[in-house]
């Protein structure tokens, strides 16, 4: 709970360490500053020139800590999630669609704030792998034989012999099997529902099975136990494969190339691991469409699907899904969009290079566990037609001499965002701002992320910042919305112990109406105008922040207001 009370000496030791290192990061980054946007998608673009490799999981990196099921808070140390008072929370928490979804799916705090013991349970949880070791060797060369051949070599390892099959009609994967591509390639065609359909069956291992062309790659609904590896899905008119409901999945080291769209995991999809995989160059502007998708309005799966939905009406969600490793870059939508998804374990990953942002955590997404990513040269806007800029009511801010809007995106976006923790994330030279929140962010967390060079879009029209609480409130796309999502500021929101470097109109900005947001133990670097800059004449606390430049609206350490952090005498 905030005091009334002046602060005393906290922390500082630690913020005179933390300065010392900080200043040292700011001079080795420093020569990144004067890049264009040009440069520094060049650059970017040079490095993807080079393929990635995946070297595999180490099993230290995954392995479970004496201290996973401590909280959080408790771990490190910060103020309670829940700082408001009972009639605040009445008035600004508990009316939210965010906040009646979490009541309809007993989704718990204690939960959100216990990631790494839950994403490593699932990690290790997950295990599809089958040991099954007769073989049968079908030498074939369509699509319907392999089907004949598949309904009767049950509890095998079928191993195609051909490096190509035509396709004459959809491959139906049975249950209890195992089948070894050459590796194979299949020239897909207009089937909307996949070339390849994995429905309603359990125990199926695929590798090696490539998809080229066509609507939709893998089509995999409502099963159990399904491992799909080292397979290369490209050129997709659709979707490159699809998770449609079911669990236990793990879609580990594939390849998905100029697609439509990426991976997609839609309804209540849950307990799944995706890793490793390798998804660059969609060619799809949507948000619908990003390299992967995890999707809460169920449109894919016609039964489910509610259109004009609100959050609150979104419930058969993906939920406990790790997302692992995987390496998404160059795609002309998002590298990953968070469609009111719960219980989302998103770490590891490189997000490089897309158009829009590096990720988005939109439409009620909740206890989303966002950490050890590095998201970097996303934003820019490069690519969308005058219609995309329409359809997210950027439209009306032209185009700058590049060709490019304007109005740019950060590396990670939040838009109706709750209970989330973003920790110890590389985020640099995106476009418009580090990380962002739109709207409704309540309750998050961004802890010890190095935010580094994210003003590189800067125009005379637009100006963006390391950490931004925004309010995008009102106007023509409330009135489109319906009120189906949340249109407030943001509140009881946790931002601390972050490294914020370069050329940032300012390191944090608070918008108006924010409330209730606590600043704490960040250091503040390199900034054009101010350290941090709010709008919001309510409370906010700040405590213990360092900067060599004045902040405006909100002091480094605030003389009245401040929190309560375990460990530090007030």
């Amino acid at each position: 709970m905030h005091k009334n009370e002046k602060p005393r000496i906290g922390l500082l030791a630690y913020g005179i360490l933390t300065l010392i290192i900080f200043i040292a990061v700011h001079l080795l980054f420093s020569g990144m500053a004067s890049d264009t946007g040009a440069k520094i998608i060049s650059k970017a673009q040079q490095y993807l020139s080079i393929a990635p490799r995946t070297e595999g999981t180490s099993d230290k990196e995954t392995a479970p800590d004496g201290n996973d099921e401590e909280s959080y808070i408790k771990r490190y140390g910060l103020p309670n999630l829940n700082r408001m008072s009972k009639e605040d929370r009445a008035t600004y928490i508990t009316p939210l669609l965010m906040n009646q979804k979490i009541e309809a799916l007993n989704i718990t705090m204690d939960d959100c704030l216990t990631p790494e013991k839950r994403w490593k349970d699932i990690y290790h949880a997950v295990n599809p792998e089958l040991g099954y070791t007769q073989e049968a060797e079908f030498t074939g060369t369509t699509t319907s034989e392999l089907n004949t051949f598949l309904a009767t070599n049950h509890n095998k390892v079928v191993r195609i012999v051909n490096e190509e099959l035509s396709y004459d009609q959809p491959i139906n994967v049975p249950s209890n099997i195992i089948i070894q591509g050459a590796p194979t390639t299949i020239v897909g065609s207009n089937e909307v529902n996949g070339a390849i359909r994995i429905e309603e069956v359990e125990n199926v291992n695929v590798s090696g099975l490539n998809i080229k062309g066509g609507a939709k790659g893998y089509f995999i609904k409502n099963c159990k136990s399904i491992l799909i590896e080292q397979c290369e899905i490209t050129d997709c008119t659709d979707y490159a494969m699809v998770l449609a409901g079911g669990s236990e999945y793990k879609i580990r080291n594939n390849t998905f190339d100029h697609n439509l769209g990426g991976i997609t995991v839609q309804g209540g999809t849950n307990h799944s691991v995706i890793e490793e995989n390798s998804i660059l160059n969609g060619t799809s502007i949507t948000n619908a469409m990003a390299g992967i998708v995890l999707d809460s309005s169920n449109y894919i799966v016609p039964e489910k699907y509610i259109k004009e939905s609100t959050i609150l009406e979104r419930l058969d969600c993906p939920h406990d899904i790790v997302i692992y490793g995987n390496y998404i870059a160059e795609n002309r939508a998002n590298g990953i969009y968070c469609v009111g998804p719960y219980y989302i374990y998103i770490l590891n990953n490189v997000l490089k290079s897309n158009d829009k942002e590096g990720i988005c955590l939109d439409w009620g997404t909740i206890g989303t566990y966002l950490a050890e990513n590095t998201i970097s040269y996303n934003g820019y806007r490069m690519d969308q037609t005058d219609e995309d800029l329409k359809h997210d009511y950027v439209d009306s801010f032209g185009r700058l001499s590049d060709g490019s809007s304007p109005a740019k995106l950060p590396g990670v976006s939040l838009d109706n965002a709750m209970w989330n923790i973003i920790a110890n994330n590389r985020i640099n030279n995106n476009a418009g701002s580090g990380i962002k929140s739109v709207r409704t962010a309540i309750e998050n967390i961004i802890i010890q992320n190095s935010i580094i060079d994210n003003n590189a879009g800067e125009s005379e029209k637009f100006h963006f910042f390391g950490i931004e609480l925004g309010y995008a409130r009102g106007g023509e796309e409330e009135d489109k919305m319906n009120r189906r999502m949340d249109f407030t500021s943001n509140y009881g929101n946790i931002i601390c112990r972050n490294m914020i470097v370069g050329p940032h109109y300012a390191g944090i900005f608070l918008a108006e109406e924010c409330y209730i947001n606590d600043l704490f133990d960040n250091s503040i670097l390199g900034c054009k105008n101010w350290s941090m800059e709010c709008l919001s004449d309510r409370l906010n606390s700040s405590m213990n922040n360092y900067s060599t430049i004045e902040s405006r609206g909100i002091n480094l350490t605030d003389p009245v207001y401040y929190i309560d952090i375990p460990g530090v005498k007030n």
